[in-house]
């Protein structure tokens, strides 16, 4: 039977406490920048990269723009976005709604319309168990990393490889590899 104290746990709590500390001083820099809040919407879909287990993975999700950008040439820079994302991972008998948020680094070029793009943060998964994986509890860290080629002045079609991982904060951590693409709508 659940109680209360299995909601109000602190691996349930912590990527509430994180997300909503960032929202302030994120919120800030990205009105100075422009009218919008978020620099891009966009979602992704895709599936688990391993052979023996079939997973199917969906999110949307949004990023907000800092005022860090470092120029590494006269054409090219290093930008650092905020990345929070809803998500689910689903199979044939479970699915695991999840909510994550973390930095997300852009390696753009005015010279090419592809930019190499990597993040990472926690997570919080509804449901950490599918079939005969177990990613040993709720709280994960989802790491990704891949391109976005920018079709227009607006819209983006992009390719992630995201890693589901625990660190080792939990008894199991078999971890699960994900291939996504996706598309997005930059303001």
């Amino acid at each position: 039977m659940k109680t209360i104290s299995n909601f109000i746990s602190p691996s349930r709590l912590l990527p509430a406490i994180f997300s909503i500390a960032l929202i302030p001083a994120v919120h800030a820099q990205s009105i100075e920048k422009n009218s919008h809040f978020f620099d891009t919407v966009g979602m992704h879909g895709g599936t688990d990269a391993e052979s023996d287990i079939s997973i199917e993975n969906y999110e949307v999700f949004a990023t907000v723009s800092t005022h860090h950008v470092w120029k590494l040439g006269e054409q090219t820079k290093l930008t650092l976005k905020f990345e929070g994302a809803v998500g689910a991972l689903i199979n044939e008998d479970d699915t695991a709604i999840y909510a994550r948020i973390g930095p997300q680094l852009v390696l753009s070029s005015d010279a090419l319309p592809l930019s190499l793009v990597a993040s990472s943060g926690p997570a919080y998964l509804t449901d950490h168990t599918f079939e005969n994986l177990d990613l040993g509890g709720g709280f994960q860290f989802i790491s990704s990393i891949g391109f976005d080629w920018e079709i227009n002045d607006h819209w983006s079609l992009g390719y992630r490889w995201n890693h589901i991982s625990n660190a080792g904060i939990h008894d199991e951590n078999p971890g699960l590899n994900l291939h996504t693409i996706g598309f997005s709508y930059q303001f």
